[in-house]
């Protein structure tokens, strides 16, 4: 196991401890009274130039639900626990699956947003050969509120349109976006079996991600190459969905 691989390692298992221990050792074993764990999963977010760690909390006696979310500062350790109950990671991937059962598709570990000041959980659909097909956006709190679609903009307005709200919203851009440029820093980290590649390009403080079955030659990117792509700028970080 390589060294980023044991420090996440290290701070799920710290997540696990805390939960577990808060309330002290025979709490743990009889009562669990507020015993919790991280849910089986993770992913990362880009905030103001620094990457966080995030996975969801659940109670050890409830296991389609969470009771929260943990982002921890991957540089500087800071850890915060954010109260907001909803679906796990897996049982929200099982209800995007649903809307396209007759598709077969497969989804990824999700990405946590806030779309329309709703906790949303953000999913890619794969095929059997591991291609990106379809997105889907699932409310966190109420999980069987799912949209679909073939573009990260369609699958929004899908799920927009399920919890009624006005596609208008004041500040926000739902184009997809193209942009070319020297690549500074890349780097790759798997994520529930997915392999992502995390980037920045010079002159630009914008955090980009690109799921490896975006372009078969992201693996042999480095520092200086000349890139071109297009993203969608509603997601955190900069979802890639085409490399030209």
């Amino acid at each position: 196991m390589d060294r980023p691989a044991l420090y996440i390692s290290l701070i799920i298992t710290q997540l696990d401890d805390n939960g577990k221990f808060q309330n002290g050792y025979f709490n743990s074993m009889f009562g669990q009274r507020n015993v919790r764990r991280t849910t089986y999963g993770y992913n990362y977010l880009a905030i103001d130039d620094d990457v966080y760690l995030y996975t969801g909390m659940s109670s050890v006696t409830a296991d389609q639900s969470n009771i929260g979310f943990v982002l921890v500062n991957l540089r500087t350790k800071d850890t915060r626990f954010y109260t907001v109950p909803g679906a796990t990671e897996y049982s929200a991937m099982e209800s995007a699956q649903g809307q396209v059962q007759h598709l077969k598709y497969i989804a990824t570990f999700p990405l946590l947003l806030n779309v329309s000041n709703r906790p949303t959980y953000f999913i890619s659909l794969k095929d059997d050969a591991g291609l990106v097909k379809m997105y889907a956006f699932v409310d966190v709190e109420q999980y069987q509120i799912v949209g679909t679609g073939q573009t990260i903009d369609e699958a929004k307005r899908a799920y927009r349109t399920t919890l009624n709200v006005e596609e208008v919203e004041t500040g926000e851009t739902s184009d997809i976006q193209e942009v070319s440029g020297t690549l500074d820093e890349i780097r790759d980290v798997v994520v529930s079996g997915n392999t992502c590649y995390y980037f920045t390009l010079t002159g630009d403080t914008t955090v980009y991600t690109a799921p490896v079955t975006v372009n078969e030659k992201l693996p042999f990117l480095n520092s200086g190459d000349h890139v071109s792509f297009r993203y969608s700028p509603d997601t955190a970080p900069a979802l890639v969905v085409e490399w030209n």
